[in-house]
């Protein structure tokens, strides 16, 4: 009779266990997650040098995401994040600013999507760099064809790259500068 009773209390108990899941449920139009430490301590850091994201993290909303659900629901420790994410009526994001502890801005991204809801442009900037990715599709395809993108860091000259999206080849690449006539570099 014991054993009965034990089981059936395990299983209650295992069968009514939350799963957490790290999701915005609904249609929401704006979301803004950060972390707050209640006192100094931070998160953890492998070296004295790192920042609040964590030791060589590739600054990426993709990877900062992926980073950031591993550590919280996969590991004992905290990382930080802090970030508003803005959505349209597909729930695509348009719109992502992430925020070191300080406030200041570690990127920006904005993103534009066409009638089929696909990606065709992408623009990220920050205090070196500002890149714009634009994505071209055959007829109805999701499938991306080739991709045009641009790159300009701080104090050189903008650069363009023109490749197909399959092989990351570029086809050909034009560096601008305001003074000389732009020159192109086919491959």
């Amino acid at each position: 009779m014991k054993e009965i009773v034990f089981i059936l209390l395990f299983l209650s108990v295992y069968g009514n266990a939350q799963v957490i899941k790290d999701t915005v449920l609904g249609k929401p139009k704006f979301v803004k997650e950060y972390v707050v430490f209640l006192n100094d301590s931070g998160p953890s850091t492998f070296m004295k040098s790192d920042d609040e994201y964590g030791h060589a993290m590739i600054m990426r909303p993709d990877n900062l995401r992926k980073s950031m659900a591993g550590s919280w629901f996969e590991t004992n420790f905290c990382r930080y994040i802090n970030n508003e994410t803005a959505y349209d009526k597909n729930r695509n994001i348009t719109k992502e600013i992430w925020y070191y502890r300080s406030g200041e801005i570690v990127d920006d991204y904005d993103y534009t999507y066409d009638n089929l809801n696909r990606l065709i442009i992408k623009k990220s900037k920050n205090s070196y760099s500002e890149n714009i990715f634009r994505y071209f599709y055959e007829k109805n395809s999701k499938t991306v064809t080739f991709k045009e993108y641009y790159s300009k860091w701080k104090d050189e000259p903008m650069k363009k790259y023109v490749g197909k999206y399959e092989n990351f080849q570029p086809m050909l690449t034009t560096k601008f500068d305001t003074i000389t006539k732009p020159t192109v570099f086919s491959l």
